[in-house]
């Protein structure tokens, strides 16, 4: 069993993305498990600060999302970095990308991403503000 995990910040569109694709990844292949967190952008840092301690102080990423892939026996956590190496490790190790409507899926996650974190009015958009957004 593959396990990734996926956490970003709700307004970004990198994040948006590598979820889509890890969703739709583990909905067609039993063998993967995917973990998935939304952070609200204020609680992004903490939480990125967080899981980089998975890394045992090696892990250099600093952006939305963090993507890396936990493994077992030992268990032991090992970094892929953003949503453009995961889509690389996606591509290479499943002959898996986002088809058009998945792209355009991944925009309209964005909404339902913010919905979650309470980001529901324009001063918390605002305040979020700082990664792609598709």
């Amino acid at each position: 069993m593959t396990k990734f995990a996926v956490y970003g910040r709700a307004n970004c569109g990198y994040f948006a993305r590598a979820q889509v694709l890890a969703e739709k990844l583990a909905s067609e292949n039993s063998e993967i498990d995917v973990d998935i967190q939304v952070f609200h952008p204020n609680a992004w840092q903490k939480a990125l600060k967080k899981e980089k301690k998975k890394g045992k102080g090696k892990w250099n990423h600093d952006t939305s999302p963090i993507v890396y892939e936990e493994l077992k026996e030992p268990v032991r956590y090992e970094l892929i970095g953003g949503q453009k190496e995961f889509w690389e490790l996606v591509k290479e190790r499943y002959s898996r990308e986002l088809t058009q409507d998945e792209q355009l899926e991944a925009h309209d996650r964005i909404s339902v991403n913010k919905d979650t974190v309470g980001m529901n009015d324009d001063r918390e958009r605002q305040r979020g503000a700082g990664c792609s957004l598709m």
